[in-house]
């Protein structure tokens, strides 16, 4: 079995890379019907799940790991979510989806206490917003992958 992968670009540890995973397959063939998520949707803004930092991927950066039997790689269930936050400068008020993974069947609220007070850069003006009930917009799972 293979996983299909984006690799924290700001989480750099060797020994334990963090990964966020698309998808997973029989076949090491990276074809798009096999990603569940995200389709036809880069550039990709994800959250890492270990250092919370905010890191956009393309498509060219999907890599293809084998899932071994020794727990190297071993994706488990995992939800994609969706999380739309809005930059608070009055000038801006720009909207920026993000992407964060959970365990499959975590709940909306689980998801916004858990990376509640973090901050990301505004993609228009570069301001931290910061990670709080009033920012986020709109929320929800994407995909279901690894299941």
């Amino acid at each position: 079995m293979y996983a299909f992968v984006l690799e924290c670009e700001k989480d750099r540890n060797p020994q334990a890379p963090s990964y966020f995973f698309l998808g997973c397959s029989e076949s090491q063939q990276t074809f798009d019907c096999q990603l569940k998520w995200p389709k036809d949707k880069w550039p990709v803004a994800v959250l890492c799940n270990q250092c919370f930092q905010l890191s956009e991927h393309s498509k060219q950066n999907v890599q293809t790991l084998p899932v071994d039997n020794k727990g190297l790689v071993k994706p488990l269930p995992m939800s994609i979510w969706s999380i739309e936050v809005q930059c608070g400068q009055e000038s801006c008020g720009t909207l920026t989806e993000i992407h964060f993974q959970a365990g499959s069947g975590t709940v909306e609220d689980g998801i916004l206490l858990k990376i509640r007070g973090y901050r990301i850069h505004c993609r228009t003006c570069a301001q931290p917003i910061e990670l709080t009930l009033q920012s986020y917009k709109n929320i929800g799972v994407v995909a279901e992958v690894c299941t």
